[in-house]
Formats: structure tokens, C-alpha cells, sequence
């Protein structure tokens, strides 16, 4: 389903008699348009309005159009950056700049789209320009995907679980949404599926929970989550990004505990703290250790507990982010 708008005008350039000279090579931007002309270009006798109206084509295209009072003669690179909400069931990585030009609306080949920015350029022969916008050729999204968001769900003993949902509120020929993470928002991997309706004009709602482990952190705090929605023909289109920011955990354990003498910190993540603090119950601290100092107060070769009563104890670990971490401890 293609979403349909009264016109609403969202900004307007004005360009009188003398109007305005773009040398060749020179970037030209306004509200997200950009001119590189390859011959010198004169904007001189024209308003350009940008509208949130797809142009019904066919194909309809994305909801973001530039319309001229009296068509331009250009020629050369166009490049329109676009928001995730302004695509209008087109297919981001098909996207192709397109031009109306007389009573011809013309899609062009092999328009280069950047997935992570958001925009898609291409170079264009002289023509008189009254309209440029981007269309998807190969058709819209098998999925109208209304709403997806990540949320953090509850912590489980070996990771943190992220909650994905999602809603649709058309479904043709869908087969199913791959659910792809990333720690980097470059390179992805998925994590798992969920079967799609196949045909539907009703909300649907998905569900999908994800297990990151910690050991998969590494320090880092956000993940980066998108969904591969997949037709029945395997053709595919790709979900704006979200992300979300985990707390992070150094996984640091004590060995042994329950313990008698002596107890060694270690950490299955290989982040060793830098201050620890030995603290009973009610908050005392009872000694405080830096690691590497080469004193009777670097723990680096253990904690030694053999004069402590029998009792239950709190570690505190302070690390080099500031970040801190405690554990029980159990003396025998």
C-alpha cells in the first residue's frame, strides 16, 4: 500500500531574472537537492518547490519532490538525500533518480544509493528539468512495514536480551523477516527469523527477542538491528536501522568462591578492573587494591582473605571507564 497525501509545500526557492550561476563541478544543494553540473548551469526565472506528494509515476515515488515553475536545463549529477519516513513502499537499494521532462517522466539506470546516509545519485544528459525525484522501478516493498522499534528486554545470566518489534499493515506474496545485528551498523549477520502472513492488508505484530551475549560486547554499548523482508521470489528490501545501548558487563568472576585463604579475580571478557575493594555487608571497606602497583596492595596474584572471619563479603571492582562491578563473596 503506496501513502497517499494532500500536497502540503515544505519549502520554496525563488530565482528571479538574473538568477543564479553554477560553475561546472560546483556542488549546488537546497533541501537536500544537489546539482554537480558538467556544463555551467543558470537557475534564473524559476521558483523550485519541494513537496512531501509522491509523484504517482508509475511507479509512485518517494515522498519527497522537486517541482520547477519553468523546467531548467541541466546537465549532470543529481543526488537527493532521502528520510527512512519518506520512502513510500519504494525500495531503498533500488532507488533510481527520476525526472519529469516535458510530459515524459523518466526513470534513470544504475543510480548508486547509500544504504548507511540515506541518499542516491546519478549522472543525467542535458535535459529540461521540471520535476526530479526517486522511484524504486522494480516495484514497492512486499511488506508496508508502520512501525519497528528495538527495546531492551531483561538480562539473562550470559547476555542481555533486545526485544524487536514490528508491525505491517500490508503483506503481499511475503514470506518471512530475517532479523540481521550488527555492532558496527557495517557489517551484519543474522540472528534468526520470523515467518511472515504472505497476504494481508490488517496490523500485524511481531515479536522477536534477541540473546547478545556479553562476550560479544567487547566493550561495546550499541547494537544495531534491521529486517530483511523477503517475498515469495526472494526478492528482498531492507528496514531503516535501529539501535539500541546495552549496559555494558566485564563478566568479571572469583575463584575460588566459597573460599578459605586466597581468591583470584579474573574476567571472561579480559577486562581486568583497576581498583577492587573488599567491603563487608554494610558498606565498610576493609581494604582497597590497585592492579599493577608493585606493593602489598596489588592484587594481581590474588586477594588474601585467610584473616577474615567466616562470613559473606562484597567485592567492588572499579574499572579504567569508570564503570563498577560487585560481587559476593563467601568466606569459609
Amino acid at each position: 500500500m503506496l501513502l497517499c497525501f494532500l500536497p502540503k509545500l515544505m519549502a520554496q526557492l525563488h530565482f528571479g531574472e538574473v538568477g543564479v550561476h553554477v560553475e561546472t563541478g560546483t556542488h549546488f544543494s537546497f533541501d537536500r537537492l544537489t546539482f554537480i553540473p558538467s556544463t555551467p548551469l543558470t537557475l534564473a526565472s524559476t521558483s523550485m518547490e519541494v513537496e512531501d506528494t509522491p509523484y504517482p509515476g508509475p511507479p509512485p515515488s518517494i515522498s519527497r519532490v522537486f517541482h520547477f515553475s519553468n523546467p531548467i536545463t541541466f546537465n549532470g549529477t543529481i543526488r537527493i538525500d532521502f528520510l527512512d519516513e519518506e520512502l513510500n513502499g519504494n525500495i531503498r537499494n533500488e532507488l533510481e533518480i527520476a525526472y519529469l521532462t516535458g510530459s515524459e517522466f523518466i526513470i534513470t539506470s544504475e543510480s548508486t544509493v547509500h544504504m548507511l546516509r540515506n541518499y542516491v545519485y546519478n549522472q543525467i544528459d542535458e535535459s529540461n528539468l521540471l520535476l526530479i525525484t526517486a522511484v524504486s522501478p522494480g516495484g514497492t516493498l512486499p511488506v508496508v512495514l508502520s512501525y519497528f522499534e528495538v527495546q531492551r528486554g531483561e538480562s539473562a545470566t550470559d547476555g542481555h536480551i533486545a526485544r524487536l518489534l514490528w508491525q505491517t499493515t500490508q503483506e503481499v506474496q511475503s514470506d518471512r523477516f530475517e532479523i540481521e545485528r550488527s555492532y558496527d551498523a557495517v557489517k551484519w549477520e543474522k540472528v534468526g527469523e520470523k515467518k511472515a502472513q504472505v497476504e494481508s492488508t490488517a496490523l500485524i505484530t511481531y515479536t522477536y527477542d534477541d540473546l547478545v551475549p556479553y562476550t560479544a560486547l567487547q566493550g561495546r554499548a550499541t547494537v544495531y538491528y534491521r529486517l530483511k523482508m523477503v517475498d515469495l521470489d526472494a526478492q528482498f528490501a531492507y528496514s531503516p536501522v535501529r539501535s539500541l545501548v546495552l549496559p555494558s558487563r566485564t563478566l568479571a568472576i572469583l575463584y575460588p568462591n566459597p573460599a578459605r585463604e586466597w581468591v583470584k579475580i579474573g574476567s571472561l571478557s579480559g577486562q581486568l578492573p583497576e581498583i577492587v575493594r573488599l567491603q563487608n555487608l554494610q558498606g565498610q571497606v576493609l581494604l582497597e587494591m590497585e592492579r599493577g602497583r608493585n606493593t602489598d596492595k596489588d592484587f594481581s596474584q590474588g586477594l588474601d582473605i585467610g584473616h577474615l572471619p567466616v562470613g559473606v563479603y562484597l567485592i567492588k571492582m572499579i574499572y579504567s571507564t569508570g564503570s563498577e562491578e560487585s560481587i559476593k563473596l563467601v568466606k569459609q
